[in-house]
């Protein structure tokens, strides 16, 4: 629901859907909404975005993927000692930047990619049905 609400944009609802959730959220729920407040990022929702951040950062603060996301908010909105005080904090502690990572399946079998590493020769039948697949959602108007 939160990840529905957040795309849609209804960042707001994302946000009390989760302060009512009858369990406790967990760290994927909060940076669901987390990486929706980066990309909507608009100013009515600065308190939300605020508070999403503060949470995640109280239940994982220490994994890099999150403090990335955090310092590059502060970066797109001009606040650059915020963001180099997070990339600073990230260097003290020893974290690095963990490169993006997708998987598939694919006849019973999980393919796993790695952001600008095409060192696996047996890709090319997978990229073929990448484009075949962006190509049907194109066709049927599912893609922009």
């Amino acid at each position: 629901m939160v990840d529905i609400f957040a795309r849609a944009g209804h960042l707001k609802e994302a946000y009390n859907f989760i302060t009512n959730m009858p369990i406790e959220p967990d760290p994927t729920v909060w940076g669901t909404l987390l990486s929706a407040c980066n990309i909507h990022n608009a100013n009515d929702i600065k308190e939300v975005q605020d508070e999403v951040r503060k949470r995640l950062l109280e239940l994982e603060p220490k994994r890099s993927g999150n403090l990335v996301i955090i310092a590059n908010m502060y970066a797109e909105v001009g606040m650059w000692d915020k963001a180099a005080n997070v990339r600073r904090v990230m260097k003290d502690i020893g974290l690095k930047k963990i490169r993006g990572e997708s998987s598939i399946e694919l006849g019973g079998s999980i393919r796993r990619f790695y952001s600008r590493d095409d060192s696996r020769i047996d890709l090319e039948g997978t990229y073929e049905l990448f484009d075949s697949l962006n190509l049907h959602m194109k066709m049927v108007n599912f893609l922009s």
